[in-house]
């Protein structure tokens, strides 16, 4: 079976409060149609639905992907990233002085 050139690594699945709506059966679905070979679901403050997004994905013969993004680092977090490595608009660290880049 052929793959796509592209995946998704960012969706936010239904368990994303206000962020995504899709539920992990579809989007497991549509990875599948689009000849996806895995996908991934980032979905912010919580990993609620990361069993049933794998399941739905590993009977459809898609790699799942799970991450989640988290926006409550408390400040002693930030320091210890001090010399992060994001040097784009998503960095959750803007500011950081890291010179890497």
């Amino acid at each position: 079976m052929s793959h796509a050139n592209f995946i998704h690594l960012r969706a936010h699945s239904s368990y994303s409060l206000s962020e995504g709506a899709i539920k992990a059966d579809k989007l497991a679905q549509l990875a599948r149609d689009n000849a996806m070979p895995a996908v991934a679901i980032t979905d912010t403050g919580n990993l609620f639905g990361a069993l049933e997004f794998s399941q739905y994905c590993v009977g459809k013969g898609v790699q799942p992907i799970i991450d989640g993004i988290r926006d409550d680092f408390p400040e002693s977090t930030k320091k210890v990233f001090a010399g992060c490595f994001w040097r784009h608009a998503y960095c959750p660290f803007r500011g950081c002085n890291a010179g890497l880049f």
